[in-house]
């Protein structure tokens, strides 16, 4: 009884009803060991993600990074409902710890510490894709995020190499669901 309380509590806390629960700590990522933000600041598009509410019923979903002079980046996420009302929001992004430049700490506003990180890019190629991967734990529960972005709103890519990468780490990407890119107005 306690664990279903202790886990309605977490649910509670992270104000996440649709997402993607572990019982138990998050498995062990590894970040990529380098980062070139010059690179991979601009657009970017969703072509897979784990379910989460901040992004239920969201098309044509996609990421603008820009580099401030500060050496944070600025983040804009926008998505469209089906009526066509967009939904965006703002945050910023930084660097945690210089020896693993690629986990970041992104904060849209909730009081995020900026001292934990929270958005591990495990590989990308700076031109064609990029594996992102998230969890958080509290009260025993952790919550995963995960997104592989590409530059091209209709990439026609091969993510079997970047599944495995989160296969091996012990997450399951059957969670993965592919994100509508169609028919968008936005670009």
């Amino acid at each position: 009884m306690q664990t279903v309380f202790s886990s309605a509590l977490a649910v509670l806390c992270l104000g996440v009803a649709n997402a993607v629960y572990l019982s138990g700590p998050c498995p062990s990522i590894v970040s990529q060991p380098t980062l070139d933000a010059s690179r991979y600041v601009g657009k970017w598009y969703e072509l897979k993600r784990f379910p989460n509410t901040n992004q239920e019923d969201l098309s044509c979903t996609s990421a603008q990074y820009t580099l401030a002079s500060d050496g944070t980046v600025i983040v804009r996420n926008q998505g469209f409902f089906s009526n066509g009302t967009m939904d965006s929001i703002e945050g910023t992004a930084q660097v945690v710890d210089a020896s693993s430049p690629a986990e970041l700490s992104v904060d849209f506003g909730f009081g995020w510490p900026s001292n934990v990180p929270n958005y591990y890019i495990l590989d990308t190629d700076y031109d064609n894709y990029s594996l992102v991967y998230s969890c958080s734990e509290m009260f025993g529960v952790s919550v995963e995020f995960a997104w592989i972005l590409t530059r091209e709103r209709n990439a026609n890519l091969d993510v079997s190499a970047l599944e495995q990468t989160l296969t091996d780490a012990g997450v399951d990407v059957a969670n993965f669901e592919t994100v509508d890119q169609q028919n968008c107005s936005d670009d």
